[in-house]
């Protein structure tokens, strides 16, 4: 059974086009959940972990935040760069999902609707058995 574990919070106020996130460590063979907010409307380019590992956008609100995932192997990233198209500030949080599929880590993907700045409307969602 899949559970959340290792949660984290990592401000980076420096601004720059290339953000340095550090993972949690003991990831291997979990599911790494990022969420990223930046401060300003640049898109992000790309994000490559230290390991290779494969990191897929599950979504995403304009250009100032995006929801990550990539399912760790033998060899877990440590770090993961995200590079902007303009310079950033950035706050990412971290999630690890330990026990999840890391071959179809997210069946159900939710969709929101931003009401206001201060409130963002959420569905529902219903996982497949055995999926977080």
């Amino acid at each position: 059974m899949a559970y959340p574990s290792n949660t984290s919070a990592e401000r980076l106020f420096t601004a720059s086009t290339t953000q340095v996130v550090t993972l949690p460590p003991l990831v291997q063979n979990d599911v790494v959940y990022l969420h990223i907010s930046s401060d300003g409307s640049s898109s992000i380019s790309s994000i490559v972990g230290d390991n290779a590992n494969t990191w897929t956008l599950e979504g995403s609100e304009g250009s100032v935040a995006y929801v990550y995932s990539s399912p760790q192997g033998a060899t877990p990233d440590t770090t993961v760069t995200v590079t902007f198209a303009a310079t950033e500030k950035i706050h990412a949080d971290i999630f690890v999902v330990k026990g999840a599929d890391t071959t179809t880590p997210t069946s159900a993907i939710a969709t929101t609707s931003v009401s206001s700045e201060y409130s963002v409307a959420c569905p529902t969602i219903t996982p497949a058995a055995g999926e977080l």
